[in-house]
């Protein structure tokens, strides 16, 4: 882990007014004031390095105008995390500062294409990168996936584009997938595949990609599914039943949480649920806003897999009546730390 540095403020420079400034641009996200005044302080009072921060604040502020790759270059060699959020509430000017090379960006807008990402992974700066967050479009191909690959990345997220199962094959065996233990997925429709399980994954989540019964299983037949400590299929209302039966027989070792949140399970996926073994492995499910009945809540709630469950989310679903909620007071609505 990165040795964390104070900003570079000159001798002369109160120290009081820089606390003062992060502060208020921690305050108030949705002003852009603070943090003009913050970079104002840095470039006037800061070293060559602050100095370039505050230029890349600036930056941020118009990001969604700004192309990345003009971005990148600004980036002083010892930022260890930046955020390049269009969204104000979602950055943090307190993140600290290390001494190597970059170690997360998170990137909502503008959008990444092939070249930014080939540009990245061949920088220095790429060198410590582990966690990457990025708004993808169709304009991301398999040259961008090739460039991902090349990256040693412990966490990586997705949001939008074409990525599916194909592109996901694409990272096996780099060294992308030789370190990946946190993989989220969001919006990303696409080809399927059938891409190996990274052998150091614990975490993924592929939300919101309209996956049905057929794309689960091909997902599956590679071992996706298998041995996670966490599993999120939430938002793909098209798994359905048969997609709940082709999730079950890709998995062998089941992960400890698991969401099924609007996944559009009725009482037949239900009852598959309650009579898979592999249910005695969950610790926590969500099957939140499906359009589970009666007899599917019956069925898990009578389990005999379900003993082990320590918290089971159930609201919005037909069966989820008063007495069923009741019958499951020792549950709580969080997942288990």
């Amino acid at each position: 882990m990165a040795r964390k540095r104070k900003l570079e403020a000159s001798p002369s420079a109160d120290r009081s007014d820089l606390s003062r400034l992060l502060e208020a641009a921690k305050a108030d996200h949705w002003d852009d004031g603070p943090r003009l005044a913050l970079a104002d302080w840095l470039e006037e009072n800061g070293g060559e390095a602050d100095r370039a921060r505050a230029e890349v604040i600036r930056l941020q502020l118009d990001a969604d105008d700004v192309p990345l790759a003009q971005i990148l270059p600004l980036i002083p060699a010892g930022v260890e995390a930046l955020h390049l959020m269009a969204w104000r509430g979602d950055w943090d000017p307190m993140f600290g500062w290390g001494d190597d090379a970059l170690r997360g960006l998170e990137v909502s807008r503008p959008s990444v294409d092939d070249a930014t990402l080939a540009r990245l992974a061949a920088s220095g700066m790429a060198r410590g990168l582990e966690r990457l967050s990025l708004a993808v479009t169709e304009m991301l191909t398999p040259a961008g996936f090739s460039a991902l690959s090349r990256l040693s990345l412990r966490r990586l997220v997705l949001r939008g584009g074409r990525v599916g199962g194909h592109g996901l094959a694409l990272l096996d065996g780099s060294p992308c997938a030789e370190a990946l233990e946190d993989l989220r997925l969001d919006g990303c429709l696409g080809p399927t595949g059938r891409p190996q399980r990274p052998p150091r994954l614990r975490r993924l989540a592929l939300t919101r990609s309209a996956h049905d019964a057929d794309v689960i299983g091909q997902l599956g037949a590679g071992g996706l599914f298998d041995g996670l400590a966490e599993l999120d299929l939430s938002y793909n209302h098209s798994v359905g039943d048969d997609g709940a039966a082709a999730l079950i027989a890709a998995v062998g070792k089941p992960p400890r949480t698991l969401r099924l949140y609007g996944c559009g399970l009725k009482d037949a996926g239900a009852r598959r649920l309650a009579a898979w073994p592999g249910l005695a492995g969950v610790r926590y499910l969500d099957v939140e806003y499906n359009r589970i009945g009666p007899a599917g809540m019956r069925a898990l709630l009578e389990s005999p897999h379900a003993a082990n469950i320590e918290a089971l989310a159930i609201a919005g679903n037909g069966g989820a009546d008063p007495e069923a909620i009741a019958a499951l007071r020792r549950s709580t609505e969080s997942p288990p730390g």
